[in-house]
């Protein structure tokens, strides 16, 4: 009976991947966010985690903050990435009593994608329709906080409010 019972489990799972198999699945929503906006972050491969004491530690590990040696923080910038997509993104730290009550911070990303022709499949001889002009939609607004805890034991965290409208009003 085991073995009955495993055999239409393994069967419906094949038959759900199959069925899968015809829907666009595995897509990604918000990936701006993955984008790594500090020089020296990609220069090292994304692969950071040290702590350094700057505002700009709340887009990888809001727990670096807690090590900052001043009162205020401030980082602004602007990436230029593939396809003429432009990042805006800015992050503030504030550190009130020297430290005492931890580090407080802000951050905000702005994509903008530029104009897009929106298309749809058709049955001409192009295989296609334009839509007219949009222009995709992506920010993210964040609040973190860290403490230290020893010299070398920082805790930290941060929530965000995200948004992205990738159909631009279509």
């Amino acid at each position: 009976m085991k073995k009955y019972i495993y055999s239409l489990v393994l069967i419906g799972i094949l038959a759900g991947l199959l069925n899968a198999a015809d829907r666009k699945l595995a897509q990604t929503g918000m990936k701006f966010l993955s984008t790594s906006l500090d020089a020296r972050v990609t220069a090292l491969g994304e692969a950071f985690t040290a702590a350094e004491g700057y505002s700009t530690m709340m887009f990888y590990n809001p727990a670096g903050m807690a090590f900052m040696d001043r009162n205020f923080h401030g980082a602004f910038g602007r990436v230029e990435f593939i396809a003429d997509i432009t990042y805006m993104y800015g992050s503030a730290a504030y550190r009130p009593s020297g430290g005492e009550y931890g580090v407080f911070g802000l951050t905000f990303i702005s994509v903008d994608y530029g104009d897009l022709i929106g298309t749809v499949r058709a049955e001409n001889e192009q295989g296609f329709l334009e839509t007219g002009i949009f222009n995709p939609l992506a920010f993210a607004v964040g609040l973190g906080y860290s403490k230290s805890l020893t010299e070398k034991v920082s805790v930290g965290g941060n929530v965000k409010y995200v948004k992205q409208d990738l159909a631009g009003g279509i």
